[in-house]
């Protein structure tokens, strides 16, 4: 080696997800409120008919839950994300469908369950309170193509007792990505 010559040194970084993430991490839920104009008191003495005991207050806004929801995402490219649904009673085969794919897991989820699906893991994962029940899914479940695509995406959510849809509380959970410097 020559002195005055200088070293040189030759090196590759790997990157397999180049994309910036979004600041925070988003939280679309499955349902809303519709608000509504109302007063939290009711002067009874001015309402001589009604009973004392007539519960006082106005509504002030109506809960909506159809178990559809349209995500938008506003990143430069396509996002990976987790659904997350937690039973708040007796919920059987849960699934979730977007852009005519579906995930249905074949079980029975007791109120306080959690199921998370989760397309940012690689391969994807389904947990149930935190075991793994991939295998609980039906065969035709597809978990490709799946993205989170730019602009927006429709999602439903139901389950086989369509009467306890409502006790199913459902997020998609995601980050946006944007293209890197």
């Amino acid at each position: 080696r020559h002195k005055s010559r200088p070293a040189q040194l030759t090196f590759t970084i790997l990157c397999p997800d180049p994309y910036m993430r979004g600041e925070s991490r988003h939280e679309a839920s499955f349902g809303d409120e519709v608000p509504m104009f109302g007063f939290p008191y009711v002067d009874l003495a001015d309402v001589p008919e009604l009973p004392l005991d007539y519960p006082a207050g106005l509504i002030t806004s109506v809960a909506v839950y159809d178990g559809v929801n349209t995500v938008y995402n506003g990143g430069d490219v396509d996002a990976m994300y987790a659904v997350r649904i937690e039973a708040r009673g007796t919920v059987k085969r849960p699934r979730i469908d977007k852009d005519g794919r579906h995930i249905e897991a074949a079980l029975d989820m007791a109120a306080g369950d959690v199921l998370v699906i989760d397309f940012e893991a690689s391969p994807p994962r389904v947990e149930l309170n935190g075991s793994n029940v991939i295998n609980r899914c039906t065969r035709d479940s597809c978990f490709t193509g799946m993205a989170l695509k730019v602009g927006a995406n429709k999602f439903t959510a139901s389950c086989a007792n369509a009467e306890n849809r409502s006790l199913m509380d459902v997020q998609v959970l995601y980050n946006e990505r944007m293209l890197g410097v």
